[in-house]
């Protein structure tokens, strides 16, 4: 009984450990990011806060893991700055020494109505997946401690966010064709 308690405890303190914690107000008041513009300009990245919220689908009016996703909502149309499709994105960061790149995700968003829409798990994942519409990037220090983070692909047009790991405060910019 003892060990089965025990082995209760150490899994589900693993388990915890391994759960991404959201940012605290300090740190993200702490950050900032900017875009690099393609004639070199470096220009700051206004912070957005999105809402979260889950998605139902089909017909069966009970909302299980098997028929619902979490999502996040951006207001607005389109993201205040903007860059060609082909231009190289490049982002500078300046973060806390709490946060490491690893622990942000560059988030395509999509747009409905008047907001921006992204899913962070497909219907039916388990949130251990990782999040679904995350863009990968390569993540290099440089000697004054910013972070260039720039994405391994030329990104599409599109709406995205640069955001802290289990956040709702996004920095966002978008690809225009």
């Amino acid at each position: 009984m003892r060990k089965s308690l025990l082995l209760v405890y150490l899994f589900g303190t693993i388990a915890s450990s391994q759960e991404p914690q959201p940012l605290s107000p300090e740190q993200l008041h702490e950050m900032q990011v900017y875009l690099q513009q393609p004639n070199g300009d470096v220009v700051p990245i206004i912070q957005e806060h999105s809402a979260k919220d889950y998605e139902h689908e089909g017909t069966v009016p009970i909302a299980t893991a098997f028929n619902t996703a979490e999502m996040l909502r951006l207001p607005g149309v389109k993201s205040a700055l903007r860059v060609k499709e082909g231009d190289t994105v490049r982002l500078w960061a300046e973060l806390p020494k709490s946060i490491g790149p690893r622990q942000l995700e560059l988030l395509r968003f999509e747009t409905r109505g008047k907001q921006r829409v992204t899913y962070l798990s497909r219907f039916g994942a388990r949130s251990a997946e990782g999040h679904w519409n995350t863009v990968p990037f390569k993540a290099r220090q440089n000697r004054a401690g910013k972070w260039l983070l720039e994405p391994t692909d030329r990104l599409p047009s599109g709406e995205y966010c640069l955001t802290p790991g289990s956040s709702t405060a996004h920095y966002c910019f978008g690809v225009d064709k």
